[in-house]
């Protein structure tokens, strides 16, 4: 069993979060990703934002304890992570601005959100992104005691990736960033398919603290 659930907690970033199986462990890496989001002048600017995945807090959690006068919309499948969000939300007084979604993300999720309109400045998202052939080569601490749900992104391992980027034209507002922690292999994939869109345009992408590309930075077209 992986420390992290032996200890019931771990450290991300300025918070330790309680974590219990099968909840994700937040990575190192995903701390990259959350001050990568804190230097982009749009995430300052904003007043509310959205999380694809929010297993145990990690991230939505980080940025609302950074941006205090902002609001979150977290949304993830498993009923055991918005629990644990929950929690951790309650723990660092946060829980008033944080609305969680037990919701698969889909093309159905606008229907539950209850919003006709683009509310949101920008979506960041750490989503399942592990191709279905690597699954059986994870180190079994992983693979036996963490929700595959969590990791597995289906055959490529962009499925989840590709829901976000169909829906979020429809939710995120003109200009307004999404901020994606993928697969090494995936930025220029993501690339690929955004060429030629009039929705989305990729700005950049960035390394992790071992200098790989992991995460993906785009913005809203119109």
């Amino acid at each position: 069993m992986p420390l992290q659930y032996i200890v019931k907690e771990w450290d991300f970033r300025d918070l330790t979060l309680q974590l219990l199986p099968p909840v994700f462990i937040p990575r190192p890496e995903t701390e990259n990703l959350v001050s990568l989001a804190l230097c982009d002048s749009r995430v300052l600017a904003s007043r509310q934002f959205i999380e694809v995945g929010c297993g145990s807090g990690a991230i939505c959690i980080s940025l609302l304890r950074s941006l205090p006068s902002v609001r979150c919309t977290a949304v993830d499948c498993s009923e055991a992570a918005c629990h644990l969000t929950y929690q951790n939300a309650q723990r660092y007084g946060v829980s008033d601005r944080l609305l969680i979604l037990n919701e698969t993300w889909n093309s159905d999720i606008l229907s539950k959100l209850k919003t006709s309109e683009r509310n949101y400045d920008f979506l960041i998202s750490n989503p399942p992104y592990v191709p279905a052939d690597d699954i059986e080569k994870l180190p079994p601490e992983i693979s036996k005691y963490e929700d595959l749900c969590a990791l597995c992104g289906g055959n490529d391992g962009l499925d989840v990736a590709r829901e976000i980027l169909a829906v979020t034209p429809q939710l995120v507002k003109k200009n307004g960033s999404i901020w994606l922690e993928v697969d090494l292999s995936h930025p220029r994939a993501i690339q690929h398919m955004l060429n030629g869109s009039d929705q989305i345009k990729y700005v950049q992408s960035h390394s992790d603290f071992t200098d790989r590309p992991r995460f993906c930075q785009l913005q809203i077209l119109q």
